[in-house]
This record gives structure tokens, sequence and C-alpha cells, in this order.
């Protein structure tokens, strides 16, 4: 059997008291952080009571509606315009692309 010292003994049980102390002061937070998390729980509960999910309406069509048919198709038909613009001007680059090749072969040569 070995014999401690009285200080050591001291500081040990200091020791074992503050982690005491604070192992009981984190049981009180978990608690607090409990009680808010049910009460917040609680208030969502009721806010959903208040207003329940229902079905989502299916909007009515706006006044406005024949008016964004006739632009979206106006825009769909300038998409398809440029998008044939943007064709010929490629295909010219690619030509023009090619004859410079070529002459640039014909002057290596």
């Amino acid at each position: 059997m070995r014999i401690v010292s009285a200080s050591k003994h001291a500081a040990v049980l200091a020791r074992l008291a503050r982690q005491a102390r604070e192992l009981e002061d984190e049981k009180k937070a978990n608690a607090g952080h409990a009680a808010t998390i049910q009460r917040l729980r609680a208030e969502l509960d009721q806010q959903r009571d208040r207003k329940p999910d229902g079905p989502v309406q299916q909007p009515k069509p706006a006044v406005g509606d024949a008016e964004l048919q006739r632009r979206l198709s106006l825009a769909l038909r300038r998409a398809s315009e440029l998008q044939q613009r943007l064709d010929e001007l490629q295909a010219s680059n690619d030509a023009a692309s090619r004859e410079l090749q070529d002459l640039r072969r014909g002057v290596a040569s």
C-alpha cells in the first residue's frame, strides 16, 4: 500500500470537485437547450395549426396573358433568325479560314 501526501490528495479532491461542478453546469446548459428546443417546436406546431398547409391553388391566367404570348412568340422568332444568321456567319468564317490556310500552304511551298 502506498501512502499519498496530503497536498496531492487535496489537489486530486479539488480537481474532482471542479470536474463535478463542470459536469453539473453542462447538464444544466443541456437542459436549458432542450427546453428551448421543446418551446420552439411547440411554437412551430401552433403556427402550423393556425395556417395549415393546404393544396396549392392553380393560378388564374393574368389579364395580360395574350400580350405575354405575343412577346414570347416574337422573342422566339427573333432567336431563330439570329441562330440562322449565326450559322451563316460561322459557315463564312470556316470558308475564309480554309482559304487562308490554302494561301499559307501556297506561300510556304
